[in-house]
């Protein structure tokens, strides 16, 4: 694996376990103290926002691919 692919993904990996153990910590710690509707409404409200964010991050049919991989814009290099 390339070098600059594990340096991307190192600290990808790293940033999403601590945002769910932050996640589940938070809604236990709500549950645990009485305050359960707080935490379905957190599950429920982050579910949503992310599925949200999901559908709107997708690709459109007739959006344009951007080819990333070419930095050639048809000219002399």
């Amino acid at each position: 694996m390339p070098e600059s692919v594990q340096h991307l993904i190192g600290p990808g990996l790293c940033a999403t376990l601590s945002t769910y153990s932050t996640f589940s910590s938070e809604n236990l710690r709500l549950a645990e103290t009485g305050s359960r509707c707080f935490a379905i409404a957190n599950v429920g409200v982050s579910l949503v926002a992310g599925l949200g964010t999901a559908y709107l991050g997708r690709p459109r049919p007739g959006t344009p691919r951007v080819n990333k991989g070419s930095s050639r814009s048809g000219g002399a290099p």
